[in-house]
């Protein structure tokens, strides 16, 4: 073990970071869920809640965006029309209410936790210490992803408005927690911004992580000529060593999901962005996420497009080399569009084959699942990136860049083959 790893291990197990970031991930996902519930409810007309679109309550509800937070509940001239109304917004809202503050709590507990995680002088590497390192990468990426995705809840101020003025009119004073869920909305309406500001302190720590991901990522992402030129998923490539199993030192990283590798490095740069003029190869490990494709997942079918965001928030930066990446993120894009959708299409090609003989193979020796348990996991685990891959990208257009990417390579009539191979592998 790294020998600060090894100093400050009994810190680490004292301190109980491993149980408190296995926590806060799975409390992560359900707040983003729940955010992303409240996102798309409001934007339904079926669902949305009635007493946001009822008509005698549009001039409380514009008062309150005008003079959100500092909302003064006394104001008859404004607010008059809610007290005839309280019942329902106490009825409806409350749920959507309790989810905001619960996101403002994960978001303190989170600050907390990360910020005790990166002064521990701990080593976070992949390779090395692959729970703790991949929780801190996990919790990174949710915390964003709620974050962002909270921003695009375009009512979220009139319903914390309507809330707390109901709640003054029922029983005689406002939420507690309001004036701090106010003011959260208020510095977190550029969310992006607020985050890299907040991750400041932590950068060095978490890019130290996402840069432990680079051997792993570079030797998974690579193009299908190689693939096939190194037979990583070919058991029968060198008939003298069918028998001989296929070994790991790092098999816990091996099977990580390129998809969630992608997600790791392309929000720890996000929040980090000032590292990668300072770390070495960090540029390169970006671009090499940035060429990959054009949308980074928030939850569910929710995503960004990455290469803007990345434009925008770099451009407006302060720092001349910040400014500088910009023009290199609308190039990663110009990359990306010309390159990207032929490349996954070339890779989704040779997996079917490559299943397709495994299957064969397996079927014919079944003696062999043992010795070739990695490689069969190892092609199933790039089948499903790209699975996923192909359906977030061809349920969404292509941003707009210098290069139209071919519409056929989106549309892969072949995709049922695939995945008939899949379950095939999968039961061999």
């Amino acid at each position: 073990m790294h020998r600060s790893s090894a100093v400050t291990s009994a810190s680490i197990y004292e301190r109980k970071f491993a149980e408190k970031l296995t926590i806060l991930n799975q409390r992560g996902q359900g707040i983003l869920i729940r955010v992303y519930n409240i996102k798309k409810s409001c934007l339904d007309p079926n669902t949305r809640p009635a007493c946001l679109s009822d008509r005698t309550l549009d001039s409380a509800i514009k008062h309150i965006n005008k003079k959100f937070p500092n909302v003064d509940t006394k104001d008859k001239s404004h607010l008059t029309a809610i007290s005839s109304l309280q019942k329902d917004i106490m009825q409806h809202l409350p749920n959507y209410y309790h989810t905001f503050v619960d996101v403002m709590e994960f978001r303190d507990v989170t600050n907390e936790v990360v910020t005790s995680v990166a002064t521990s002088q701990f080593f976070f590497d992949i390779t090395t210490n692959v729970d703790l390192t991949s929780s801190l990468l996990e919790l990174v990426a949710t915390y964003a992803s709620i974050m962002i995705l909270l921003s695009q809840v375009d009512d979220r101020r009139t319903i914390a408005g309507l809330f707390n003025v109901a709640h003054e009119m029922s029983r005689g004073s406002q939420d507690p927690s309001f004036p701090r869920l106010g003011q959260m909305f208020t510095e977190y309406d550029h969310a992006l911004r607020k985050i890299s500001e907040d991750f400041i302190p932590l950068a060095k720590v978490i890019v130290q992580a996402v840069m432990s991901l680079r051997p792993l990522y570079q030797r998974r992402n690579l193009p299908a000529y190689q693939l096939r030129s190194q037979g990583q998923l070919s058991a029968s490539a060198n008939p003298n060593l069918m028998l001989q199993p296929m070994l790991s030192n790092e098999l816990s990283c091996d099977l990580l999901s390129l998809e969630t590798m992608h997600r790791w490095i392309l929000f720890g740069f996000l929040l980090c962005h000032s590292q990668l003029s300072s770390y070495p190869g960090a540029s390169d490990l970006w671009k090499l996420a940035l060429y990959d494709g054009f949308y980074l997942t928030l939850c569910r079918d929710e995503a960004i497009a990455v290469h803007g965001v990345f434009e925008k928030l770099l451009s407006d930066s302060k720092d001349k080399n910040d400014r500088r990446r910009a023009s290199e993120a609308a190039e990663a894009l110009n990359q990306a569009l010309q390159n990207a959708g032929a490349l996954h299409r070339d890779r989704r090609r040779y997996l079917r084959t490559a299943l397709s003989e495994l299957h064969q193979l397996l079927s014919d020796s079944p003696g062999l699942c043992g010795p070739k348990a990695l490689t069969v996991l190892l092609a199933l685990t790039l089948a499903r990136d790209e699975v996923l891959w192909l359906m977030k990208h061809m349920l969404a257009p292509p941003p707009k860049g210098k290069h139209r990417p071919n519409p056929d390579d989106y549309q892969d009539p072949a995709l049922p083959e695939l995945l008939f191979n899949i379950v095939e592998v999968k039961d061999s």
